[in-house]
């Protein structure tokens, strides 16, 4: 982009002193000064023009035009794109295939996340499509997909590309492993599939370190399926790690007074 507005104000300055030495050598020919003094004006006029056209291409270049981000999601829009305009300049620099660079690959993982936080779903689906097809063992890729998907709210499609990114997501990868997991999760859960969900919101609720927001979901939706020792058992881990909860204070209690044995057992379980 740099080198396009540095290419751009040379161009402009040559036409500007082109326009110029055509503008003197037409007063040479002007005898009369009704004549003259319209030419000046006309001539003034597309200085101007062209002045403000120079000035306006370095402003650019210098990035004062660029809208400025009013919040902190449309910040991370415009670091991603900025950082995917880095990425890709670097890799072409060294003979990389841009599609397939990992740089590229994450800034553009980063603008799915930012358009579908900005609710641009369309654009975020085109862009996730485009980047997991090039890139189907990148982990990175393969779960913009599946976020674009559960965006949209097409939550059939969105539990295959979950699955398929788990595939490819190393254990090492903890936070977006984690993200992918919980993602599957509810989509499974939204398609009818309630207990794939709550082993695999459970999966990614224990990932170190562990969830209580995670692990609270996961209860949420044992008590949906009446399994009242599991969801007991998730209440305790999630209390475990945030101690200053009431309304899970007030859950478990719930829990112990309606299903003494299965709350007993689940706090011996947890205890173990």
């Amino acid at each position: 982009m740099l080198c396009y507005d540095t290419n751009m104000k040379s161009v402009l300055l040559q036409r500007l002193s082109e326009t110029l030495a055509t503008w003197l050598a037409l007063l040479n020919d002007i005898v009369t000064p009704k004549q003259r003094k319209a030419a000046l004006a006309a001539g003034a006029f597309i200085v101007v023009l062209l002045v403000a056209a120079i000035v306006f291409v370095i402003l650019n270049a210098a990035g004062a035009l660029r809208p400025r981000p009013s919040n902190a999601v449309q910040l991370a829009y415009v670091l991603a794109v900025e950082a995917e305009d880095k990425a890709v300049a670097a890799a072409r620099g060294n003979g990389r295939s841009v599609d397939t660079d990992t740089d590229v690959v994450n800034a553009r993982a980063d603008i799915v996340n930012a358009s579908i936080a900005l609710g641009q779903y369309a654009s975020a689906q085109k862009l996730a499509n485009r980047l997991a097809d090039a890139n189907p063992k990148n982990g990175r890729a393969v779960a913009a997909r599946a976020f674009a998907l559960q965006a949209r709210g097409e939550d059939t499609e969105s539990v295959a590309a979950f699955a398929a990114a788990a595939d490819v997501i190393p254990e090492t990868e903890t936070e977006l492993r984690r993200s992918v997991l919980a993602g599957w999760g509810q989509a499974l859960a939204v398609t009818g599939q309630e207990r794939s969900g709550l082993d695999v919101l459970t999966s990614a609720a224990a990932i170190q370190p562990a969830s209580a927001g995670l692990y609270e979901q996961a209860g949420q939706l044992a008590e949906k399926l009446e399994d009242w020792q599991t969801a007991a058992e998730d209440y305790y881990r999630a209390q475990a790690f945030s101690t200053d909860d009431v309304s899970l204070d007030e859950v478990l209690a719930r829990l112990e007074r309606e299903h003494p044995r299965e709350t007993a057992i689940a706090k011996e379980t947890v205890r173990a």
